[in-house]
């Protein structure tokens, strides 16, 4: 029973993720939900599936063998993830942030100042 629930339960959550990514939600000029317009905003990232390997035979190699491809890890590092990757974004976005800020000379007190 639990050999054919994991990949029931995979197929139903690439085809919903697909349908989602596929359907355009259409908004009024009343409405303040925004339009689906097919970005990157969906939970599982299909580029990254691997389908050269069967998923019965190596789930997570199938799940996730196209990024582990594309994304080693840097010698820097004793392993890599997009956790990594999201705070490197993050670091490099608040150095931005901050040498902005310094340049601004702003009055004692602002919180330009205290950044």
């Amino acid at each position: 029973m639990k050999k054919i629930l994991l990949p029931v339960a995979f197929v139903v959550t690439l085809v919903s993720c697909d349908s989602a990514k596929n359907a355009e939600t259409s908004t009024s000029s009343n409405d303040s939900m925004p339009t689906n317009t097919g970005s990157k905003n969906q939970t599982i990232d299909l580029d990254y599936i691997n389908t050269s390997v069967r998923p019965q035979d190596d789930f997570f190699a199938f799940s996730n063998g196209a990024w582990i491809e594309d994304n080693p890890v840097p010698a820097s590092e004793s392993s890599w993830g997009s956790f990594n990757e999201l705070q490197q974004a993050n670091v490099k976005k608040l150095t931005v942030l901050l040498n902005e800020s310094v340049k601004l000379n702003a009055k004692k007190g602002s919180t330009e100042q205290i950044l």
